[in-house]
């Protein structure tokens, strides 16, 4: 399910409006953890996090996760 997510809508050239469930997701994310990379407070490692958004899929980077 994720590589077929991941080559839909990540891995081309053709760009997909974000759904609202996604957005708002994403949207709950930053009002609990600010959309900034630098910080103690942050578990992002890349921001902004709308900037990973496509359609049905986006990608999220969390610290301590660097190595996976």
């Amino acid at each position: 399910m994720h590589n077929r997510l991941y080559d839909d809508y990540l891995d081309g050239d053709e760009l997909f409006p974000v759904v609202s469930v996604v957005a708002d997701f994403l949207a709950a994310l930053t009002e609990r953890w600010p959309d900034r990379d630098t910080g103690d407070d942050t578990p992002w490692v890349a921001t902004p996090l709308s900037g990973g958004q496509v359609g049905h899929a986006f990608t999220l980077r969390l610290r301590g996760m660097e190595q996976m």
